[in-house]
């Protein structure tokens, strides 16, 4: 296999290779890019545990962080409930279809670049979904019980919780700052 011919040519740096099987023809190659973004991110325990923070307060389903340009799913979490969605490549659809969305906000705005926005909601009878501009790098998804209620109490807490993550996010840009002073750069 082509895996184990890289892992044997990768010598001693064979244990920190990750391979993905991908295809042009489905959401593949979402999953194996945003494998590899979600290995780059420091601090991602803080990053999750800001997000489970997040679920439990919205009693969200699910609640996913996407990165603001492609829209590759950098971490999620989710409730029993979210664990039990059948759709195993949900987060790869959804990042599809919300990039999908975003570039063709640019035909409809006559933009040559990605139209940024800066928040999306549906509301059912079933559940509620926003996907909001959490950081200047990152948008997140938070999937909850439907009522206008609980949206109102949503949007406020998303409101409140981009302080924390825009914290989170520059202790992390610090860092990476820091490290490229050690290596002269």
């Amino acid at each position: 296999s082509k895996t184990a011919a890289i892992t044997a040519r990768s010598g001693r740096f064979a244990r920190t290779i990750g391979t993905y099987a991908t295809s042009i023809w489905d959401e593949t190659l979402y999953r194996a890019w945003g494998s590899i973004v979600n290995s780059l991110i420091p601090n991602l325990d803080i990053v999750e545990d800001g997000l489970k923070d997040l679920q439990r307060v919205t009693e969200a389903e699910e609640v996913v962080l996407f990165e603001q340009n492609t829209f590759l799913t950098v971490t999620r979490v989710s409730s029993e409930v979210g664990d039990e969605n059948p759709r195993g490549d949900r987060y790869e659809r959804l990042s599809n279809i919300i990039k999908t969305f975003k570039n063709s906000l640019s035909s409809y705005t006559e933009s040559n670049s990605s139209h940024q926005f800066d928040s999306f909601t549906i509301k059912t009878g079933i559940f509620n979904l926003i996907i909001n501009r959490l950081t200047y790098n990152t948008y997140v998804l938070v999937v909850f019980p439907p009522g206008e209620a609980e949206l109102q109490c949503a949007r406020l807490n998303i409101l409140s919780a981009k302080d924390e993550f825009a914290r989170i996010e520059s202790v992390a840009e610090g860092a990476d700052d820091d490290f490229r002073n050690l290596r002269g750069k």
